[in-house]
């Protein structure tokens, strides 16, 4: 890649989450993202076909427990 050499000699150059972001990737070969991107595409046909049958998803997203539904108090 263009960065991958300087990357590799000279980190330093680069601001930290500059650096960490480019080493998330900087090193990954063009088959590995290939390979990645059959993946991202398989996932995501089985995800599509899983809801596809569904209108809505409903998720718990409360960080506190659940109270008792004869909880006066709430």
């Amino acid at each position: 890649t263009v960065h991958a050499d300087r990357l590799r000699a000279t980190p330093e150059l680069y601001g930290q989450a500059t650096r960490r972001s480019m080493m998330a990737g900087a090193f990954l070969s063009a088959e590995d993202y290939v390979r990645a991107q059959r993946h991202r595409r398989t996932l995501s046909r089985t995800v599509d076909e899983a809801f596809g049958a569904l209108d809505i998803l409903l998720c718990a997203n409360m960080f506190d427990p659940p109270v008792r539904i004869d909880d006066d108090a709430e």
